[in-house]
C-alpha cells in the first residue's frame, strides 16, 4: 500500500511501535499516503492496537481512507476565507438569535468586535425605528423555514444609525432541523 518514497520510513516505525506497543485509537492515527493499486495516492489513517497473546507480537491496524474528510476541511477552509473577506456582514445565530459567528465586515461596521458579539442576542444592533410588528413578522418567516430579506435601521455599538439591506436564510442540519439563521448584509448608502 505505502509508496515507494515511505516504505524506509515505515519499517522504522513498525519496528518503534512494536519496541513499544501502545493503542493509537481510531480516530487519532497517524496519518500517511496509500497507493491505490491503478497506482494514484490517497491519504489514510493508521490506528494501531496491541493483541496480547502468547508467541510473535500481533497488532491490529484499523486503515481508513480519509480523502472525503480532507476535501472537506480543504472546503471548511476556503468557505471560511471567503467569508472573512467579503465586504458584506455575516453573522450566523442559533434558533434563539444567539450570535454565534461573526465576520470582519460586521466588526466594521457595527464596532462590535466578535468577543463583544458572539454570546450576545442579535438585537443588540436593534435602534427601536421598527415596531414589534416588524420583527415578528420576520420571526415568523424564518422559523416557518423561509428566507427573508429586508432593511433594517440598526444601531451601531458607538450609538450611530445605519441602514443595512438584509437577507436571512434558515439553515438546517442534515436531518431538516432548523438549527442556525445566517445574515448577510450590506449597509446602504
Amino acid at each position: 500500500l505505502l509508496p515507494e518514497r515511505y516504505r524506509d520510513g515505515h519499517v522504522e516505525l513498525r519496528n518503534s511501535y512494536l519496541a513499544d506497543p501502545h493503542v493509537v485509537p481510531h480516530g487519532i492515527g497517524r496519518e500517511f499516503l496509500a497507493r491505490r493499486r491503478d497506482g494514484s495516492e490517497f491519504p489514510f489513517e493508521l490506528s494501531l492496537s496491541p493483541i496480547e497473546g502468547p508467541g510473535e507480537a500481533r497488532v491490529l491496524a484499523l486503515v481508513a481512507d480519509i480523502s472525503e474528510r480532507r476535501m472537506a476541511g480543504h472546503q471548511r477552509l476556503l468557505l471560511s476565507m471567503a467569508v472573512d473577506n467579503i465586504a458584506e456582514s455575516v453573522v450566523i445565530t442559533d434558533t434563539d438569535g444567539i450570535v454565534e459567528y461573526v465576520n470582519p465586515a460586521f466588526q466594521r461596521m457595527t464596532g462590535y468586535s466578535r468577543e463583544e458579539a458572539v454570546g450576545a442576542n442579535a438585537n443588540i444592533l436593534n435602534s427601536g425605528e421598527h415596531e414589534d410588528a416588524f420583527f415578528e413578522e420576520i420571526w415568523a418567516k424564518l422559523k416557518a423555514g423561509e428566507t427573508c430579506t429586508t432593511r433594517f435601521i440598526n444601531r451601531r455599538k458607538d450609538g450611530s444609525l445605519y441602514e443595512q439591506e438584509t437577507t436571512i436564510s434558515p439553515v438546517r442540519d442534515v436531518a431538516g432541523m432548523l438549527t442556525h439563521y445566517v445574515s448577510a448584509g450590506r449597509e446602504l448608502a
